[in-house]
């Protein structure tokens, strides 16, 4: 694997892909084409010290993203817009890390579904009664 270091464009033998992802200041620019997601959360994580903590699946999945001179937050929403994630902050407010999920079937999102719905119960009936005298 072959790297440069300022623009971080990295072309591996075994793939015909390229990862070109520049950071300036707090703005980032990324075009990725097909490339796994290990390989941009370690650029990332090289560059700006965020970690990515996932499966090694997910680290898998193929990236697709485009895009020139967008903060950090917003360019990660780009990277990962089509994966379930969670991003981590520091007391300054500062994305320090990424916790991304894996999808649910569809069948565990009924499953959930039907806990959320509340149970209907049947009203308690409560018999007549007749009041009694108080007794001492």
């Amino acid at each position: 694997m072959v790297c440069v270091a300022a623009i971080l464009t990295c072309s591996s033998p075994a793939a015909a892909e390229d990862l070109s992802i520049q950071f300036e200041g707090e703005n980032f620019s990324a075009h990725v084409d097909d490339y796994p997601l290990k390989a941009v959360a370690d650029r990332i994580e090289k560059e700006k010290g965020i970690w990515f903590k996932a499966g090694e699946v997910l680290m898998q999945k193929k990236i697709f993203a485009d895009f020139d001179d967008l903060p950090l937050e917003q360019g990660l929403e780009v990277i990962l817009s089509r994966m379930n994630y969670s991003l981590v902050y520091d007391g300054k407010d500062e994305v320090v890390g990424v916790f991304l999920f894996k999808s649910l079937e569809p069948t565990q999102k009924r499953n959930i579904r039907s806990l959320r719905r509340p149970v209907r119960r049947r009203p308690r009936i409560l018999s007549r009664r007749t009041p009694q005298p108080f007794r001492n």
